[in-house]
């Protein structure tokens, strides 16, 4: 090749390499962002245990404000495990197949003081264990175990079935004999009870803050609502 071609072709291409390093540099140190997830949102399975979100930083501990909201925009609360980089969000055992879902990322922070904030969407599909990737098939196990081990003496079964003005909360344990990981598990049933106030003035706020007490009484046990797979129903009066 003619060397004053090269030269040229050098003269070009090696600034703009520089170029580009130096924006990735920029955005590698300079900014905070998510890298991606795991696994990815286009293969989120009805049995994946969870979605990680990787980022370029380093989390701090706590203070993140994640949920997940289904559909019909009813939040689900999920339990959060920071691990260096990466905050793991722990799925519901319950995702429904071919229904959207939002993680709804109001505020990750970096311990930096770098925050993040936007939105994930997601529609699982029915993807059989044998398919998962390794680590999803590891992390579904250990939970198994976990759950046959602490379900038996959860100290929420101490304390219910329990009952509010506006809810009635009580509990039965699943066998899980209907998925492809059988575990039995502790599943609260919360029965919604509408007054002829709420139907007429506020329907759905009366409803979100039954949810909110719900949750309310759970953590006044010293107990994680983000633990335990909640079941609504709502009993409206006969007007």
């Amino acid at each position: 090749m003619n060397k004053r071609l090269v030269k040229k072709i050098a003269f070009i291409v090696i600034p703009l390499l520089v170029v580009l390093l130096g924006l990735l540099g920029y955005r590698e140190f300079f900014t905070f962002y998510l890298k991606g997830t795991s696994p990815k949102t286009s293969t989120v399975s009805i049995n994946s245990p969870y979605l990680k979100l990787k980022f370029n930083k380093s989390l701090t501990s706590e203070g993140h404000e994640v949920s997940l909201i289904n559909a019909s925009d009813e939040p689900s609360y999920v339990r959060q495990v920071v691990n260096g980089k990466t905050l793991v969000l722990y799925l519901p055992t319950d995702l429904s197949e071919g229904i959207e879902y939002t993680v709804n990322i109001s505020k990750i922070t970096a311990q930096d003081g770098k925050s993040f904030s936007g939105e994930l969407r997601f529609t699982p599909e029915d993807i059989p264990y044998e398919k998962l990737d390794k680590d999803q098939q590891e992390e579904i196990l250990r939970l198994q175990d976990e759950r046959s081990d602490s379900d038996a003496n959860d100290p929420i079964m101490n304390h219910l079935p329990h009952s509010a003005l506006n809810y009635n909360l009580s509990l039965y344990i699943n066998d899980g004999l209907g998925s492809d990981v059988p575990a039995e598990r502790i599943i609260l049933n919360a029965e919604i009870l509408l007054s002829a106030a709420d139907v007429r003035i506020d329907r759905d706020g009366a409803i979100e803050q039954a949810k909110q007490d719900i949750n309310s009484y759970i953590t006044s046990l010293n107990l994680d609502p983000a633990n335990y797979q909640i079941e609504y129903s709502v009993t409206e009066p006969v007007l």
